[in-house]
């Protein structure tokens, strides 16, 4: 149902996700160090682009499609905060994992988007019911 504005949102977080998960692999290749310490936000970053992309196919029980995006905002938390951690452990920035930090961040507000009009939607759907 890609008429819906939060359907729009997920795909947007999705695509930014999956984005970010491509420019932290090409500079985690690039760098000498050991590639141990990018699995957590690789593997949240994924975690969340998946989460989003099938919330967007849960259209038809908008309540656990609020879950999947909640669940998709904690994953996108986690790979922040985690790349925020391994910049300032390391002690150096990466232009790629400064990039993707904004992307997981954007990601983040386009979920928080996606979720405000999932309960919109379904405030309204209620409002009809009462009507009938």
């Amino acid at each position: 149902m890609i008429q819906r504005i939060q359907s729009i949102y997920l795909l947007v977080a999705t695509i930014l996700l999956a984005a970010d998960v491509c420019l932290t692999f090409t500079e985690n290749w690039r760098a000498e160090a050991s590639t141990d310490w990018i699995l957590v936000p690789v593997i949240s970053m994924m975690a969340g682009s998946v989460s989003s992309l099938i919330a967007i196919f849960q259209f038809s029980n908008r309540k656990t499609q609020v879950k999947t995006v909640m669940m998709s905002q904690v994953f996108n938390l986690v790979a922040c905060l985690s790349l925020i951690a391994i910049v300032y452990v390391f002690s150096f920035v990466i232009v790629n994992l400064v990039w993707a930090i904004a992307g997981i961040v954007i990601a983040y507000i386009f979920n928080f988007f996606a979720r405000k009009a999932i309960l919109k939607d379904e405030a309204l759907v209620r409002a009809a019911d009462r009507i009938r």
